[in-house]
């Protein structure tokens, strides 16, 4: 996934608020955050994120890559915690997300 040029625009500092509750700057409402939004996997979603070494906003590369490892029976909280990061009240950082590929995919 990417970032837009807005995300980065803006200091560290503001971009570190998006994670924890606060109070959405777009629309002056409260806001749970990228962590809330997570914590029902907390327990049962193992997630790793790998930035691209070479820097970010580079043309025709991902910024990151996320990981996700669960096992079966935890996959609806998977299913409820993608919603709830995605769901742009909850977590007003997903605006500035630009979302690659998806791949679901079993361990043999």
């Amino acid at each position: 996934m990417n970032k837009t040029a807005d995300w980065w625009k803006m200091s560290t500092l503001e971009r570190h608020a998006f994670f924890y509750p606060h109070v959405d700057p777009q629309t002056g409402t409260p806001a749970t955050g990228h962590a809330m939004a997570a914590e029902d996997g907390i327990q049962t979603i193992y997630r790793r994120l790998y930035h691209n070494p070479d820097g970010y906003q580079r043309a025709n590369e991902y910024d990151f890559v996320s990981y996700f490892e669960c096992a079966d029976e935890h996959l609806p909280t998977f299913d409820i915690v993608r919603q709830a990061l995605r769901d742009e009240r909850r977590n007003p950082e997903w605006r500035f997300v630009i979302e690659g590929p998806e791949w679901r995919g079993r361990a043999c």
